[in-house]
């Protein structure tokens, strides 16, 4: 009890002789409002508000249609508007309004990302693409993205735009090989337990369709012809590459491991044992951010 008065003090209300109220509660949430509002902070909910209506956008059961999401703001925009003259009440309808914007910025990159899925595994088939980034990672076999051009068997409308392959034979693999292959897809990895960490989740967002591994060595095709922005990416991707192999080569072990993941965000060179620590000690967010905050602060 004497917790809970110390805490009704804190929303500045000292008396604790009656019961806590809605009105105390909306005193004290106005009260709150206009602090934030005097040292100039309110507008640093924005982003919270915004992560808040992407995270209800994502635990739907069903995405809703993109207009209901559209007319559900409009009309928030024109109430909030209309109660402009009342501090706590507009405070409340703008909250609604960065929400559902959140949930808009949510369905706008799923629609970006969405492309056909692997939706069952699938025999040995024949693949042909271009090679448009390549993984190291220490303790395991190398993994390249390769953008599909085609899959034998498959019809257009349900081949996937990228899909990532594990295998010994992709060693000798260069960012912008023109390859054919053959493979044996899956569908993206699902949680290892109920409530746990889902990897298709990122992985969709990565704008990958599926997963595979391959036995055979590829076939190097000629040289094909790509447009100026896929050529920028394969140049972008390149240099970082380079950049992230330079680090690891020069710094080896495990300090090669973190500055490269600091740098370039590759974090395949990670070990499990290191992942672990870093988890365990509250700090994995320092690798997670990759390098953009350490080089606005170092700059």
């Amino acid at each position: 009890m004497q917790q809970f008065r110390s805490f009704v003090k804190t929303l500045g209300h000292g008396r604790t002789n009656r019961p806590f109220g809605f009105a105390d509660l909306r005193q004290s949430v106005s009260k709150a409002f206009a602090e934030e509002l005097d040292y100039g902070r309110s507008q640093l909910w924005l982003g919270v508000m915004l992560l808040g209506g992407a995270a209800i956008y994502f635990a739907l059961p069903l995405n809703p249609h993109v207009m209901i999401l559209y007319f559900a703001l409009l009309a928030a925009v024109v109430f909030t508007i209309s109660l402009r003259r009342h501090l706590l009440p507009f405070a409340a309808a703008l909250c609604c309004c960065v929400l559902l914007a959140g949930a808009i910025a949510a369905d706008l990159e799923t629609r970006l990302f969405s492309s056909a899925m692997i939706a069952k595994e699938t025999a040995a088939v024949s693949l042909q693409g271009h090679v448009v980034n390549i993984e190291h990672p220490v303790d395991y076999r190398p993994r390249i993205v390769l953008r599909v051009e085609n899959i034998e068997k498959f019809e257009e409308a349900s081949s996937p735009d990228l899909v990532r392959l594990t295998g010994v034979n992709l060693r000798e693999l260069q960012i912008g090989d023109h390859v054919k292959l053959n493979a044996r897809l899956r569908p993206l990895p699902v949680p290892t337990h109920p409530g746990g960490y889902n990897p298709a989740f990122n992985l969709f967002f990565d704008g990958l369709g599926g997963v595979g591994t391959v036995a055979e060595k590829p076939e190097q095709l000629a040289a094909a012809e790509y447009g100026i922005f896929e050529n920028f990416r394969l140049e972008l991707a390149k240099w970082r590459n380079k950049v992230t192999m330079h680090i690891r080569t020069n710094l080896e072990g495990e300090t090669g491991a973190v500055a490269a993941s600091l740098v370039t965000g590759d974090r395949e060179g990670l070990g499990e044992d290191l992942y672990r620590s870093f988890n365990a000690s509250g700090l994995m967010h320092v690798l997670s951010i990759s390098g953009l905050h350490m080089i606005l602060v170092a700059g």
